[in-house]
């Protein structure tokens, strides 16, 4: 290969040498190539002696730093450092810089301020490498990047980071962050499974498990440890699972199939409880950040208390089912004996035989009771206001006066204290000692019985008990087995239970009659 500043190729052993003044040519023409090179950087570059002082300086520290190069040369390279504590406090200073330098100390990439003829102070990336002849230091390059808008977009970065810490904490819903990357992916590696996610899951409640094993609380702001009444954020985030109730997490169920498929946002109601066992039903967002649609691995959710909300709409639902019911008492009980008053009214007028009259009687006190027991219907749906204390035994024994007539005995077996609206359990508590003592023993004295259990309370009696099949019907508006009557009693009792936010069900008695059971009351003090 022909070059012509060096001459041919060697071949065949030769070589030519080319003459002192050509070489001297040729090393300051390829020193001139070099420094046009260095010259048109966009990085500082510097060289510097042992000492740490500038020998050359390329066209850079004019266009960046706004010095002539020459203006540099032979000044301490701390010349171009600004004040030895940077403005970010993280910054090498100028003389720590040199030190590490003469020491021998690597430098690759370390930050450093310089700064500008004007004064100004600009960020800078700094790396050099050593000039050696043979094992002797002969001083260092040292390149050095303006990293002024990279440094921007970190304190951009930063500015925004502590603006949503801000909003996060300061926002008065409840908000959670979730790392959901692991769960998401075991619902896909179930998904492929099956072809409808949400139905396998609910047939598999071990599969459902496993996946929201791999839910990952990563934040939490503190509204929601008020809301949840939790001690610390740590604690709301270590023992979250005794905030989502089983219905809750049932909720979560419908939407992994929608996570697979890569749905970013997402809406459902669902009901929570506090630390305290206060059920709170909230309307809860989940939406997956520009950025973390490949992995969901910040997942914000957003909870609003509904609790209000659902409650009136629920009472609203009440009221609806009452006016049904009623129309159907009036349509139907209430219309049998005002036919029977319309009926005996025309004897009395055609044939003048008072002795029609007491049937008239019978039917106006039947519709009168009718009246009654719907509109004690109606009352009681209510949801309970204020509560207060009650002692089970006394609760009983003064209903238990109202009721018996018949000689039935009573034994009240247990007691205790819980809270509850007395005129309410009153009325309660007449229904079922009412209904015990008509569906008593047949053949002798009737027994009752009533007692206290941890979870509650219940009314026994010693009757022939109520077929399994029958029970789910006998707290329903209407439902009676006896020949007068507008099967209300129990009715009552349930529309009490539920404004209590108790529930009510029935079993078989030791004596083989009907065991009442009242459950879900926090109990005191049982005896």
């Amino acid at each position: 290969m022909e070059n012509p500043e060096l001459g041919d190729a060697p071949d065949a052993g030769s070589l030519r040498v080319l003459p002192r003044e050509e070489l001297e040519a040729v090393v300051r023409r390829r020193t001139s190539e070099l420094q046009d090179i260095v010259d048109a950087m966009a990085d500082v570059m510097v060289t510097l002696d042992t000492e740490g002082r500038i020998e050359t300086a390329n066209e850079a520290v004019s266009d960046v730093l706004g010095y002539e190069p020459s203006t540099v040369e032979g000044r301490p390279v701390e010349f171009l450092f600004a004040a030895e504590e940077s403005a970010d406090g993280r910054a090498v200073s100028g003389p720590e810089f040199v030190e590490r330098l003469v020491t021998g100390d690597a430098v690759t990439d370390l930050a450093v301020p310089f700064e500008t003829a004007d004064g100004r102070e600009v960020p800078m990336q700094v790396s050099t490498s050593v000039m050696r002849d043979g094992d002797a230091v002969t001083g260092f390059v040292c390149v050095a990047t303006d990293v002024t808008e990279r440094k921007e977009r970190e304190r951009a970065l930063r500015e925004s980071r502590e603006r949503y810490r801000t909003l996060f904490e300061t926002n008065q819903i409840v908000l959670w962050e979730f790392d959901l990357s692991t769960a998401r992916e075991r619902a896909e590696a179930v998904a492929e499974e099956t072809d409808d996610l949400a139905a396998y899951l609910a047939e598999h409640p071990g599969e459902h498990l496993r996946v929201l094993d791999g839910v990952a609380v990563t934040d939490v702001n503190e509204k929601a440890v008020e809301f949840y009444g939790a001690d610390s954020k740590r604690h709301l985030k270590e023992k979250h699972n005794q905030v989502f109730t089983s219905k809750a997490l049932d909720s979560w169920r419908d939407l992994w199939g929608r996570i697979v498929e890569g749905e970013t946002t997402f809406r459902t109601e669902c009901t929570t409880q506090t630390f305290d066992g206060e059920k709170r039903a909230v309307l809860a967002e989940l939406n997956v950040p520009a950025g973390q649609e490949d992995d969901y691995s910040r997942v914000y959710l957003t909870a609003l208390d509904i609790t209000e909300r659902k409650e009136r709409e629920e009472e609203l639902e009440r009221r609806n089912q009452y006016l049904d019911e009623f129309a159907s008492v009036v349509s139907h009980d209430i219309a049998s004996p005002l036919g029977t008053i319309e009926n005996k009214a025309r004897l009395v007028e055609m044939t003048g035989d008072p002795s029609h009259a007491s049937d008239i009687y019978d039917a106006t006190e039947r519709i009168q009771r009718l009246i009654d027991d719907l509109l004690e219907l109606a009352r009681q749906g209510k949801r309970v206001g204020e509560t207060e204390p009650v002692e089970f035994e006394t609760a009983v024994r003064r209903a238990w006066r109202s009721v018996n007539d018949t000689g039935a005995t009573l034994a009240v077996e247990s007691t205790g204290r819980f809270e509850a609206s007395p005129e309410r359990l009153r009325q309660l508590l007449e229904n079922l000692l009412s209904n015990a003592v008509d569906h008593g023993a047949t053949d002798g004295e009737v027994h009752v019985r009533a007692a206290t259990h941890a979870d509650g309370f219940y009314v026994a009696d010693d009757g022939p008990g109520i077929d399994p099949d029958e029970r789910p019907k006998v707290f329903e508006q209407g439902y009676t087995t006896a020949d007068e009557g507008a099967g209300l009693g129990l009715a009552i009792v349930d529309r009490i239970v539920d404004a209590h936010d108790w529930s009510v069900e029935i079993g078989d008695s030791d004596e083989g009659g009907a065991r009442m059971e009242v459950s879900g009351v926090t109990m005191d003090d049982v005896e």
